[in-house]
């Protein structure tokens, strides 16, 4: 099964452009039950000095059902963004929650992929 395309404002920017992509959390966010859930978005694209080639960001408590709105911003990714196509996926993602002072299994799985986008910067004139 192929995970939704999901919407993002503009399709096309700039190298400054802080691109927004949304999606409906399809789980809430949180702990339960010895296991922690949230949300994390993953961006890829062209990889050149002084741009954002990969990056990853975890994304703000949700209820299920809700819209999130995740603005990407170059200058918070470490960069800028070079001209080309960008790849995001927005992953679903489940850990253990551990007490403080407990020995705690260090693993992540993905649950589920929520969604991908595809965005294009142009050169700037």
């Amino acid at each position: 099964a192929r995970s939704p395309a999901l919407p993002v404002t503009p399709a096309t920017g700039a190298p400054t452009t802080v691109f927004e992509v949304r999606f409906t959390a399809p789980a809430s966010t949180g702990t339960s039950g010895g296991s922690r859930r949230g949300f994390q978005l993953g961006v890829s694209g062209p990889q050149h000095p002084g741009c954002v080639g990969a990056s990853s960001v975890a994304l703000p408590s949700a209820r299920r059902g809700a819209s999130v709105n995740v603005g990407l911003d170059p200058a918070h990714l470490g960069g800028r963004w070079c001209p080309g196509t960008y790849l995001a996926r927005v992953d679903e993602l489940q850990g253990p929650a551990c007490s403080p002072g407990m020995v705690c299994p260090q693993f992540v799985r993905v649950v589920a992929i929520v969604g991908r986008v595809r965005f294009r910067v142009a050169a700037s004139s």
